[in-house]
Formats: C-alpha cells, structure tokens, sequence
C-alpha cells in the first residue's frame, strides 16, 4: 500500500485525493471522510463500516479505497478519543482558497449525515439536541460557496464553523459511540477491526 501512516491519511486531503484518482473513484476526500466519521460516530465498527459506506456512498469499497478506509477509520476513532479533542474534519489544507475550503467542509458535512443515517438505525436513538445537532450539519452541507467580499471576515466565519461542526461531532460521538465505562484505545481497536 502506498500510504504510509493512518495518521498521515487522515489529515492530507491532497493525498486522499491522489488516492481517488488512481482509483478513479468520483468523490470528495472530505465527503468520504465525514461518511467514515460519521459511521464511527453512530457506532458501527469492522465490516458492518465498509459496507455501509459503500451503500451511504454508493462506491464500491474494495482494494486500496478499502484499506484507506480501514486506516482512516482507524485514526478518526484515535482523534475522536483523543482526550486533546484532536479530532478535525478532513478539509482542502489552510493554503487552499476559502472556497475551496468552505465547500470541503459543506462536503464533509453531507458524507458525515450519509454515514451517520445508515449506522442509526432506530428514530428514537436520535435526542432532541442531537437532532438539532444534526439539523445545523444539514444546514452547512447546503451551504451555497461564491465569492468572498470580506476576506478576512469571511476567514474567521470559515474557522469558527469548521471549530462548531468539529465540537458537535465530538458531541454526537460521546452520545452514541462511547460505552458508559471509557474503553480504552487498544479496546476500541479491537472493536472496530476483530
């Protein structure tokens, strides 16, 4: 495999990227990686992930994407316990354009609602304030991106969105994912992938 790291992946969206060309997958780094938030958000772990990604995608999940996607899992479910908050949304890099950026995290937004919807599979599962939660992710994922005419204005509205939707995630993650007693990682690792 020519990704090095699972720490590395799940922070360089140019190289998922490079990855979805040779493969000539039709996707954004950033919807893919909110789906496999999104799905480890909800609590799904191992096989149960790959496949409902490539549903909530409608990609299929085989060869190199599928070990990306294992890594990527591995590494968000590591920042999502991170007791740092570590966790960030995978999103064009600080250098790109803001739209760019704004439209990456409009995508991440849309791919984590995929992969969240098809790991919750009961209505009463979902709380009030995780509906909400979820209603505000819907609204940045329709989010219309054109030109800026403050930039700097604008640049601070980008960070602090992209701050909200990372705090809400790690939210909706403590709601749904984490058992009552805290597993540890080596626990949760064993739970996503044996």
């Amino acid at each position: 495999m020519w990704i090095e790291s699972d720490e590395v992946l799940a922070s360089d969206f140019d190289q998922v990227a490079d990855l979805f060309l040779m493969e000539g997958v039709d996707l954004s780094p950033s919807e893919w990686h909110g789906c496999v938030v999104g799905l480890l958000v909800s609590g799904l772990r191992s096989d149960d992930l790959l496949a409902a990604m490539g549903h909530a995608l409608k990609e299929s999940i085989t060869g190199d994407l599928m070990v990306a996607t294992e890594q990527a899992a591995a590494a968000s479910l590591r920042a999502l316990c991170d007791p740092d908050y570590g966790f960030s949304p995978l999103v064009p890099d600080d250098d790109d354009e803001l739209e760019l950026r704004s439209e990456g995290l409009a995508l991440w937004c849309e791919g984590f609602l995929k992969g969240f919807a098809a790991g919750v599979t009961q209505s009463d599962q979902v709380t009030t304030e995780s509906a909400e939660i979820l209603r505000d992710l819907a609204q940045i994922a329709r989010v219309e991106v054109s030109g800026f005419d403050d930039f700097d204005e604008q640049e601070n509205d980008f960070f602090e969105l992209l701050e909200y939707v990372r705090v809400v995630v790690l939210n909706l993650y403590s709601t749904y994912a984490l058992d009552d007693d805290e597993l540890s990682l080596e626990d949760e690792h064993e739970r996503i992938w044996h």
